[in-house]
């Protein structure tokens, strides 16, 4: 274990296979937990010069609801206790979300996110660390992603530029924005 999030912050994770987690949290809910290796793996070996780079999607969902829980901190620290662990696994490896709404919650859900993270950044010793950016078509929001990876295996230089390649050659025509919220 390389957190130092204890067992007493965060939720029990049982990893059902490979990649694939699910977990309860107090109030009954279940949790669904799952890292899916990008189609866009290859194009991220090719445009940026590391044939080693894994790069992985996160994808997280409430799969039986037992009762509504507002701001249950232990939920995001699970969450990003799966990140961190699954970063360690392997070096090289990059773990991306995407918020992808219609609506105008898109920004406001993905700020959220970040101020789950910063918390969760002050409360562990980790070396998980966090780019953000901005898809935009026609000046209109497209995507927010979110890239975690280890500050141990990358240099934030080489790593921001990176993204910056392979996101210009995943979105073509499209423009990239760095976001710090």
């Amino acid at each position: 274990m390389h957190s130092s999030i204890g067992e007493e912050d965060r939720y029990c994770l049982t990893e059902l296979e490979d990649s694939y987690y699910q977990f309860h949290s107090e109030s009954g809910n279940l949790y669904d937990l799952y890292f899916k290796l990008s189609y866009q793996n290859d194009v991220a070996r090719l445009y940026s010069g590391n044939p080693n780079i894994e790069v992985y999607e996160i994808f997280f969902e409430i799969v039986h609801t037992k009762k509504t829980q507002v701001n249950d901190v232990k939920i995001v620290n699970t969450l990003l206790f799966a990140v961190e662990e699954f970063l360690h696994t392997t070096p090289e490896r990059i773990v991306f979300y995407i918020t992808s709404r219609d609506d105008e919650r898109n920004k406001a859900l993905f700020k959220f996110y970040e101020i789950w993270f910063r918390k969760y950044l002050r409360n562990s010793n980790t070396l998980m660390r966090k780019l953000n950016r901005v898809i935009l078509f026609n000046d209109s929001v497209v995507d927010y992603i979110s890239f975690f990876y280890l500050d141990c295996d990358f240099d934030l230089n080489y790593i921001d530029n990176c993204l910056d390649t392979v996101l210009t050659e995943i979105y073509p025509n499209y423009r990239i924005l760095d976001m710090r919220v």
